[in-house]
């Protein structure tokens, strides 16, 4: 931490949709990406996405981030303006992670909503999203949240993954894996 020092000007306002994220390099175009996947305050919201061009000068420059806004057709429409983003998920998302599976050749998101950790499946970085899948359920592990992901942390060729999940009780962060299987 020497050598941090803070951004001035990059911050979103706490009323908006992007306070909580998770994030993910996405080459799309020729061009190298950060993407948001973004939750309001309070953790439980809809989630919304937003990307900015993977440079220093880009990532500390607010005015360079931009909102997904819909598709045109099939292609994504990207807008400057934080109040035109669609959300892209809606329901009770806390505590998200997402990462492009190899194995399933599909984006997965993981998350919590107050209870259980659910997985979903995305083609494409704003969905379409399948249908969550209770990944692990609140009745054996009471108070969980944050099942956080990381692409290094895969074997198999990506069939499992390994995350990490936050719980109450007893208030510690443990590591857990599961399988992933595609669909016939």
């Amino acid at each position: 931490g020497a050598t941090w020092s803070p951004v001035e000007g990059v911050e979103w306002p706490g009323d908006s949709n992007f306070v909580q994220f998770a994030t993910a390099e996405v080459r799309e175009g020729g061009e190298d990406w950060i993407y948001f996947w973004s939750i309001p305050s309070g953790r439980f919201g809809g989630v919304q996405l937003m990307r900015v061009p993977a440079t220093e000068d880009a990532v500390e420059d607010p005015s360079a981030y931009s909102y997904f806004a819909g598709l045109d057709g099939e292609r994504p429409r990207w807008t400057s303006e934080r109040a035109e983003a669609e959300t892209i998920l809606e329901g009770t998302v806390g505590e998200l992670s997402v990462m492009w599976s190899t194995y399933l050749d599909r984006w997965i998101m993981t998350y919590s909503d107050a209870g259980s950790a659910y997985i979903r499946e995305g083609v494409t970085p704003w969905g379409p999203w399948g249908e969550a899948i209770e990944l692990v359920p609140r009745e054996d592990y009471p108070g969980l949240y944050s099942p956080y992901l990381n692409p290094r942390y895969v074997s198999d060729d990506g069939r499992r993954i390994y995350f990490t999940l936050s719980l109450w009780d007893p208030y510690n962060v443990f590591w857990f894996s599961a399988d992933l299987e595609r669909a016939v």
